[in-house]
C-alpha cells in the first residue's frame, strides 16, 4: 500500500490518478488503523517492491514553490507487508 495525503484528502499512489475512483477512508480495527480501498499488491523480491515505489513516485501530487520547481506537497506513506509462507503451506504475516 502507498497512499499520499496530499491537501487534507488521501489518495492511492499504486493508482494513476485518472483511474482513481474509490474515497479512501482510514479505519481502526482489532489488528490496528488501515486505510479501506487502498490498493495492495503481491510482490515476491526486492525489485518489484521498488518497481511499485517508482510507480507510486511518479503519481505523487507536485507543484512549484519558490523554492523548488517540483516540490511534493503532501506525505507519503508506505506499508510492506510480509508473510512467511512455511515448505507445508501455512502461513503468517506481520506489517
Amino acid at each position: 500500500m502507498m497512499v499520499e495525503i496530499y491537501m487534507d484528502r488521501l489518495q492511492d499512489l499504486l493508482v494513476a490518478p485518472k483511474d482513481r475512483k474509490l474515497e479512501l477512508k482510514v479505519r481502526e480495527a482489532k489488528t490496528g488503523i488501515y486505510v479501506e480501498n487502498a490498493r495492495k499488491e503481491p510482490v515476491k523480491d526486492y525489485d518489484s517492491i521498488q518497481g511499485l515505489i517508482d510507480m507510486g513516485e511518479k503519481n505523487k501530487s507536485v507543484s512549484a514553490t519558490k523554492m523548488n520547481a517540483t516540490s511534493s506537497r503532501g506525505h507519503t506513506i508506505v506499508t510492506i507487508q510480509i508473510t512467511k509462507v512455511t515448505k507445508t503451506g501455512s502461513a503468517s504475516s506481520a506489517t
